[in-house]
């Protein structure tokens, strides 16, 4: 959507639980030469990009494209094109990589699957340090990246999605939110995680599904158990959330699952290239 940069203005089929959402991005070489900017500052957004996360705590942005395009006009216009930006031109751009991720895959005999791909994509996404989670999601989608992690990815399991839900004030959603954080003492939330498997997931693959998650959380303020155990039914675990540490504003944090192999070890590629990891995003107003 074009109704940012204020917080909760993702609206919809951007809000619908089986698709991408994606951001309006523009880099400092297209503010240069797109729109006669002298020093752009750094890789943005487009301040009309819709922001996260939604108003029940799911994150609302999955990716970010560019955001800006030279459109093709018909003759009637009596020019030949024009300089367009807006979400419609980053969520066709963002199926354009889509398109050619899925031709090169198909190509080269690689799987297909939309948990392939999406794994893929979060997995590799460029993530952009100026800009929040609630901004970005993921990051920009890198399709060679995305096409190597693919490579790396077992043909003969699919990599797990997991649907998390956690009730706020504000609906059930995907991510912790609060709105008016307020006084100093902690106060915890419950959040349920289970894997989300394809209706034609065979009952057998459901059964041996089962693993020991470590959970590192990436804020002071927050704190979560250090691993969790799950199984096809899934389970919940209790977030603890410590308003003193806070700042006045907005405050963000996530918690990440990385798999600890039957071994004992942990993934060797914890940053997202594991097949089954998940993570809990917390936005708390202060």
């Amino acid at each position: 959507g074009n109704n940012g940069p204020a917080l909760n203005t993702v609206g919809s089929p951007g809000t619908a639980r089986r698709v991408f959402t994606i951001g309006a991005y523009c880099s400092k070489r297209t503010q240069r030469t797109n729109y006669g900017v002298f020093d752009p500052r750094r890789d943005d957004l487009f301040d009309f990009s819709s922001r996260g996360p939604l108003t029940c705590g799911s994150p609302g942005i999955d990716f970010v494209a560019p955001g800006a395009a030279l459109s093709p006009l018909p003759t009637w216009h009596l020019k030949r094109f024009e300089s367009w930006n807006g979400t419609s031109m980053a969520a066709p751009q963002a199926a354009g990589a889509l398109a050619v991720l899925l031709s090169a895959a198909l190509q080269k005999g690689l799987p297909t699957s939309v948990a392939h791909l999406t794994h893929a994509l979060r997995a590799t996404a460029r993530y952009l340090p100026d800009l929040l989670s609630v901004e970005q999601g993921a990051g920009l989608i890198q399709v060679g990246p995305a096409f190597a992690a693919l490579e790396r990815l077992p043909a003969d399991r699919e990599p797990v999605a997991f649907r998390i839900e956690t009730r706020n004030a504000t609906g059930t959603g995907s991510g912790v939110y609060e709105r008016c954080v307020a006084g100093a003492d902690p106060f915890e939330r419950e959040v349920s995680i289970r894997p989300d498997f394809d209706e034609r997931t065979p009952a057998s693959v459901r059964a041996a599904f089962g693993g020991l998650y470590r959970l590192v959380v990436d804020a002071d303020w927050l704190e979560a158990p250090a691993q969790i155990y799950l199984n096809a039914e899934g389970d919940s675990l209790r977030l603890r959330y410590h308003p003193s540490r806070m700042r006045e504003g907005l405050n963000l944090a996530k918690v990440r699952a990385y798999p600890i192999l039957e071994s004992g070890s942990e993934s060797a590629e914890p940053a997202g290239a594991a097949p089954h990891d998940f993570e809990i995003v917390s936005t708390m107003i202060r």
